[in-house]
C-alpha cells in the first residue's frame, strides 16, 4: 500500500494534495498568500508597488502607462488627458505618464507650428519608446516635458 492511500485529506480520502514524498495523515498546504499590497518581482516581496530602483511592480499600473502613450498616438492629448484625471488619486506612475504624454504632445505640437511639421515623427518615435519603457516599469522622461510632468505629479497625494 502507498503512502498515497493511507492518505486522509479533509473529506477522509482526498488524496490530491500530498505532496511528493509526502506522509500519510498529514495536510500538505500551500504557504498562505502576502498580506494585499506586497508584490513579487525577480524572486523577492515587495511592500510598496516600487522596487529599490523604482521599477513599479503594478502590472496594471504599466499597462495603462504604456496606455496613455498608446493613447497620444491615437487621439491627440485628449485620451492622455481623460488617463490622468481617471488615475492620478490612484497612482502617481500612471499620472506621471499620462501627464507627461499630454505635456510632449503640447510641446511637439508648438514645434511643429514652427518647423512645419517635422517634430510629428519625433512625437512618434518618442511615443513608442518610452510606451515600451512604460510597460517594463521605467519613469522615462522626455526632455522637455518629463521633468514638467514629475514635479506636477510629486505635489499630489495618491494611493501608490
Amino acid at each position: 500500500m502507498s503512502q498515497n492511500e493511507n492518505y486522509m485529506g479533509p473529506e477522509g480520502g482526498d488524496r490530491q494534495n500530498v505532496p511528493p514524498g509526502g506522509q500519510a495523515g498529514y495536510y500538505y498546504q500551500s504557504p498562505p498568500p502576502p498580506p494585499q499590497g506586497w508584490f513579487f518581482q525577480n524572486g523577492q516581496w515587495y511592500n510598496q508597488p516600487y522596487a529599490p530602483d523604482g521599477t513599479c511592480l503594478v502590472a496594471e499600473d504599466r499597462n495603462m502607462a504604456m496606455l496613455a502613450y498608446l493613447l497620444l498616438l491615437l487621439t491627440g492629448f485628449i485620451g492622455p488627458l481623460i488617463l490622468y484625471f481617471a488615475k492620478r488619486d490612484e497612482s502617481r506612475f500612471v499620472a506621471f505618464h499620462a501627464l507627461q504624454a499630454v505635456y510632449f504632445r503640447l510641446v511637439c505640437t508648438v514645434l511643429a507650428l514652427v518647423t512645419c511639421g517635422i517634430s510629428m515623427l519625433v512625437l512618434l518615435i518618442f511615443a513608442i519608446i518610452t510606451a515600451a519603457k512604460a510597460s517594463e516599469g521605467k519613469w522615462e522622461k522626455y526632455w522637455l516635458a518629463g521633468d514638467w510632468a514629475m514635479k506636477s505629479v510629486m505635489r499630489q497625494p495618491t494611493q501608490r
